[in-house]
């Protein structure tokens, strides 16, 4: 009987150990994906395209583009390194010419972000044209799509169709929402497996207990 109670008592901590251990395996793997969620919140500015506007000016353009956003609080926006060597990595080498929908979002997956942003610039004569797009990484839907227009030469652009710009952005709701239903599902069915094998540990033992208590009377 004593040993008896040793193996029962031995696999009720087996298992209270195993569920431990799957249990903040789980929890680890909510943690990460979480955390991969979060990363994946970040939205990737594609260089600044025009053909009526120099390279130079074009680049800084873009970094007054993503300085200027970025300080708004709204965007947590990939910084430039990152993006460069993401996109080096895969092999991504014409990201000038990347103005597709579907191109954007290739983008976006090599970049590992969630949502692409791209600027194309035309200008004729004083008048400036800035088509701004949003595109998601997931199914290539566009999420935003406006064309700000301006008169004036550059830096007139910068100083008030920019900020224009800005204010349409910071007005959307682009921010992912992080479910915890199906988790709390997850983790509640565990709880419940787990709880059901312990109490069939302890009747097994109870109805193994009672039934060798018989007596048998001699012929």
């Amino acid at each position: 009987m004593y040993k008896m109670r040793r193996i029962i008592r031995s696999k009720k901590i087996i298992v209270l150990t195993s569920g431990i251990f799957f249990f903040f395996s789980i929890m680890q793997s909510f943690c990460y994906a979480q955390q991969e969620e979060t990363n994946q919140g970040r939205i990737a500015i594609l260089p600044i395209a025009s053909n009526d506007i120099s390279r130079e000016e074009l680049t800084n353009l873009t970094r007054e583009f993503k300085s200027s956003l970025q300080n708004t609080g709204r965007f947590d926006i990939q910084p430039e390194s990152e993006m460069d060597s993401l996109l080096a990595a895969a092999k991504f080498t014409n990201i000038e010419g990347c103005n597709y929908a579907i191109c954007m979002a290739d983008a976006g997956k090599a970049l590992h972000v969630s949502r692409v942003m791209r600027i194309d610039i035309t200008k004729h004569d004083s008048l400036f044209s800035a088509r701004v797009r949003i595109v998601q990484t997931s199914d290539a839907e566009v999420s935003f799509d406006e064309v700000f227009k301006h008169t004036g030469d550059l830096d007139s652009y910068r100083r008030v169709s920019v900020p224009e710009q800005f204010k349409a952005l910071t007005a959307l709701d682009l921010k992912q929402d992080t479910s915890w239903f199906q988790p709390a599902i997850v983790v509640g069915i565990f709880i419940g497996v787990i709880i059901v094998i312990y109490t069939s540990i302890d009747s097994n033992s109870s109805s193994g207990g009672t039934g060798g208590g018989g007596s048998t009377t001699p012929q």
